[in-house]
């Protein structure tokens, strides 16, 4: 069900009580009026306290919104210290969309990630798949629609490859015969174009072809959300269009966190700035990905090129003094 929808966002009257806010500038540009396309659920995240006080209005035109597949609010996260990991995060992300997370490191994406899948406890706030609550999900429940590939993965080097994806299925195993996960089996090593490994040890595989091996795994639990946390990490630019490629073609909804933010419009659909805890920006690639934004969370320059029809994004990164 789709309907078009207009944010709008009214600040205090009296400005000048509150102080002028950081980021103000990129708040009031993420929170203009909308273009009226096809609504993605409409969402709305205060980027600091003093934000708490705003009147917000809410208009939607037309009959009914989008169902959020996804809903995330007001996730906040401490460590054990007491520091504060994550701050006040809230989103609606529709089925099917491919969600990148970008932020300076120390922002919280780890840990916003770790929290949407159910890998750390909810402690505050809530994430709901599909109507449902993870705090409510049994562990089976979460494996059977939700799966991780982590930058850490390291299996033992003596399984075969597809041994090691193989294991992906044990959550669903009592769901279908054993014919039917062996031509899963195959299919997934056929979709993620690693069958001709299919019997090398995992120690023989290069970096890239063991990031598809993980995520083959993942597709093995035939999951309807995908978490990947910095999946082109340490892979050369050849292979980190491949796996991009892949994940894009799985026809799942995908949440992965991305450091190459000139990658981000030609792999997301949607995209989550994230700065010093607090989730800065949040929306469909073409309005959130801009240069102003990408200045006010990374510090650097965002372009974009024209070749051969298209525009390319690049970063303009230049050398600063070091003073010792």
């Amino acid at each position: 069900m789709h309907t078009k929808c207009s944010l709008l966002l009214f600040s205090p009257q009296n400005e000048s009580d509150q102080g002028d806010p950081p980021d103000r500038a990129l708040r009031e540009r993420v929170f203009s009026p909308v273009r009226e396309t096809e609504c993605q659920t409409a969402f709305l995240h205060a980027f600091d306290q003093n934000l708490a006080h705003d009147r917000i209005s809410l208009a939607i035109r037309g009959k009914s919104c989008m169902t959020a597949f996804l809903e995330v609010t007001d996730l906040k996260y401490c460590a054990s210290n007491g520091d504060q990991l994550l701050t006040d995060v809230s989103f609606a992300l529709p089925q099917g969309a491919i969600l990148a997370i970008a932020g300076p490191n120390g922002a919280g994406k780890t840990t916003l990630l770790n929290l949407l899948a159910g890998i750390e406890p909810l402690r505050f706030g809530d994430v709901r798949l599909e109507g449902q609550s993870l705090k409510k999900m049994s562990s089976l429940e979460r494996a059977r629609k939700i799966a991780v590939v982590s930058q850490h993965s390291n299996p033992d080097g003596r399984l075969t490859l597809k041994d090691y994806v193989a294991l992906g299925q044990m959550p669903i195993w009592n769901d279908h015969a054993k014919s039917e996960h062996g031509r899963a089996l195959d299919h997934i090593l056929m979709q993620t174009q690693i069958t001709k490994l299919a019997s090398q040890p995992m120690a023989r595989l290069s970096g890239g072809e063991k990031q598809r091996a993980h995520i083959a795994r993942a597709l093995a639990q035939r999951p309807q959300l995908l978490f990947l946390d910095e999946p082109t990490n340490h892979l050369d630019p050849e292979a980190k269009g491949r796996t991009l490629s892949l994940i894009t073609a799985l026809g799942i909804t995908v949440i992965t966190i991305l450091h190459d933010l000139v990658m981000i419009p030609e792999f997301a659909t949607h995209v989550a700035l994230m700065k010093e805890t607090y989730l800065t920006a949040f929306g469909p690639v073409s309005d959130i990905l801009t240069q102003d934004a990408v200045r006010t969370t990374f510090g650097v320059d965002y372009v974009l090129l024209s070749h051969e029809g298209r525009q390319i994004p690049a970063l303009d990164i230049r050398k600063t003094a070091i003073h010792t």
